[in-house]
């Protein structure tokens, strides 16, 4: 699932990677499409709609849940921003791993 090769919380881990999934996943219909782009058949703008509330939604709360997580009470007040930005580079071990 995660690689965490540190001492970072696998459950730690797969809240920042679900952090950065949702919000990508949120930020993509508001890239530009490719000039050869059609609009999806099927879904209407109420679907779309709801979509995007969703992950408006989800976005606020995995954001709080990452730096309030247990963990970070443990690791000494030095490290903490070592470690914060150890975990931010996750998304590219988990991303290589899949």
């Amino acid at each position: 699932m995660t690689t965490c090769d540190s001492p970072i919380p696998g459950r730690l881990c797969a809240l920042q990677l679900r952090l950065h999934r949702v919000r990508a996943r949120y930020k993509a219909p508001y890239g530009a499409p490719p000039w050869c782009a059609e609009p999806a058949a099927g879904r209407t703008a109420a679907a779309r709609t709801y979509g995007t509330r969703r992950l408006r939604e989800r976005v606020p709360r995995l954001s709080a849940a990452v730096p309030t997580h247990p963990h970070w009470a443990a690791v000494g007040r030095g490290r903490v921003v070592d470690a914060r930005t150890e975990l931010t580079h996750v998304r590219t071990a988990g991303a290589e791993a899949a």
